[in-house]
């Protein structure tokens, strides 16, 4: 739903489920397990969006299969030279210039 929560009723007992999360544009998965509660960490491989099997027996609910999604910061940089010859392009054996 809007708020992030879902759910699968009528499961069949006995039979191994696992969810599968697809990680919105923008967004990269958060680390698996991470803690001690599982109730509040990210269940799903960062690489796979996949959790592990889960096997429920008659009457059992699982509601701690869940992910975490972040939007990774970004960043932007390169090398600042000495342009010996000004020619506006990074040649060989140009040195870089410390601490700018």
């Amino acid at each position: 739903n809007a708020s992030g929560i879902y759910s699968f009723t009528g499961l069949t007992p006995g039979v191994p489920y696992s969810v599968s999360f697809v990680a919105p544009t923008g967004y990269t998965a958060t680390i698996a397990n991470a803690g001690g509660d599982d109730t509040k960490d990210s269940d799903a491989n960062p690489v796979t969006g996949q959790t592990q099997s889960v096997t429920l027996a008659p009457g059992e609910n699982n509601p701690n299969l869940d992910a975490g999604f972040y939007i990774p910061s970004a960043s932007l940089g390169d090398f600042v030279w000495v342009d010996t010859n000004k020619n506006g392009i990074q040649d060989a054996g140009e040195p870089g210039i410390p601490g700018v």
